[in-house]
């Protein structure tokens, strides 16, 4: 092997490492609520159970949300053939008069309804 990789207290750290931080973290945290819990609170496992489960519903279904949300530009770029847009009457009307009172012309819109 290289002699710079035998170097002593040499290690590569990379996101692997933090992402074994995070969920062991994550774990140990999980665990000390599920013992307060049952032992503190005198709840059942299963109701243990059954609230880590709703609570892993709402956080993972509000990131599928929040995913849908912000992937939808770049979507709608990517989607070919474009689908036909079907910009509102008055605000059609608005944008061609401002573009008369500045002296261009409207060509059309893009995909994302923008001028």
């Amino acid at each position: 092997m290289s002699p710079y990789y035998d170097q002593p207290g040499y290690r590569r750290t990379g996101p692997e490492d933090a992402a074994g931080v995070v969920v062991l973290v994550s774990c140990a945290v999980f665990g000390f609520l599920w013992y307060i819990a049952v032992s503190r609170l005198h709840l059942r496992n299963d109701q243990c159970l059954e609230i880590f489960l709703d609570c892993a519903i709402v956080f993972f279904g509000g990131g599928l949300i929040v995913a849908h949300l912000i992937g939808r530009r770049a979507k709608r770029e990517e989607n070919w053939p474009h689908p036909s847009v079907v910009v509102p009457t008055a605000m059609d009307a608005r944008i061609v008069t401002d573009a008369h009172n500045n002296c261009a012309t409207l060509l059309g819109y893009n995909v994302h309804k923008e001028p």
